[in-house]
């Protein structure tokens, strides 16, 4: 059997559908962001999106722990995003999952200024601490404090965590 193609070549129509393959491969992208979106965290995915329907629809997805029930929410999901622009969303998304390697940088970064910052001697931590970017910072300097003055390894623990966590807040 031969395959027959319409063309619209002197018709009215001058505007072409894009193909099959095309219209598969956008339905496969909004699905696989449909997943994305359902994989986020309330505060996420209330940051990403301000349309209550969309948003309502993808906690109703969360929610579910039937299979086929939440394969069902994420059609109507994906059918609610088709009708949509999903070109900010999907910018959104993008900026909500980051570089991983520069994820990586940033921790180990973080990590050895806490290893230097409480393995150095207290001159040397005043150098450290007179940078612009240390030196402002309160809470990283009360942290420090808590360390020096922890009684026992729990409390020394705690606030080397904390330590931790301002200097990867530092960290670009």
């Amino acid at each position: 059997m031969l395959a027959c193609r319409r063309s619209n070549i002197g018709s009215e129509m001058s505007e072409e559908r894009p193909s099959k393959s095309a219209r598969k491969r956008e339905a496969q992208a909004i699905r696989a962001m449909v997943d994305e979106l359902v994989a986020l965290k309330p505060p996420q995915l209330t940051a990403l999106i301000s349309e209550t329907e969309v948003r309502d629809a993808i906690v109703d997805a969360q929610a579910m722990t039937s299979h086929g029930a939440a394969r069902r929410q994420k059609q109507y999901v994906a059918r609610l995003l088709r009708e949509r622009d999903v070109a900010s969303l999907r910018d959104g998304l993008d900026k909500l999952a980051g570089d991983p390697a520069r994820e990586k940088r940033r921790f180990k970064a973080a990590e050895q200024l806490r290893d230097r910052l409480l393995t150095a001697e207290p001159r040397e931590r005043e150098q450290w601490l007179d940078t612009p970017q240390l030196a402002r910072d309160e809470a990283l300097n009360a942290a420090l404090q808590q360390y020096d003055q922890a009684r026992n390894e729990r409390e020394r623990k705690a606030a080397a965590k904390a330590v931790f966590r301002r200097a990867h807040a530092l960290q670009p």
